[in-house]
């Protein structure tokens, strides 16, 4: 089953998104919090991130896409914008997230979204060269 980490400060956020994704059959687990974030990408892997841009505070989310990006198991990124504006999206882009939405999230975007980019991630998966083993 895939796996789906969402990070958001705002509870209600949280309650709403996971129904939606765990109804489409993902294994959802929750973060509220940058350090919690943190500790749950360091102690599993997972196939999305998805992220608030401003965490506890301004673009603590995009910091938290940069450490996840840096993986060895490459979870697809999606970061969302509560106020949006140029420099904020160019800072998401130039980190290269996968998918950059903005607030208000509508569910058809986050289900169709979530679905891409776990296909693209495992088209991705099964194209990369696999390392010859020694013995």
């Amino acid at each position: 089953m895939p796996s789906v980490l969402l990070v958001d400060p705002e509870p209600s956020v949280i309650v709403t998104l996971k129904m939606i994704l765990e109804r489409d059959g993902y294994q959802v687990s929750t973060a509220t919090s940058y350090s919690e974030a943190t500790a749950l990408l360091q102690k599993e892997s997972w196939n999305v991130l998805i992220t608030e841009l401003d965490l506890e505070a301004e673009a603590l989310g995009l910091r938290l896409a940069r450490e996840a990006k840096s993986l060895d198991y490459h979870p697809a990124i999606f970061v969302y914008l509560s106020y949006p504006n140029v420099e904020r999206l160019r800072a998401a882009l130039a980190l290269r997230v996968d998918y950059c939405g903005f607030k208000p999230l509508e569910v058809e975007e986050i289900r169709k979204v979530v679905r891409l980019l776990l296909a693209r991630n495992c088209a991705s998966r099964s194209h990369r060269p696999q390392a010859s083993r020694r013995r």
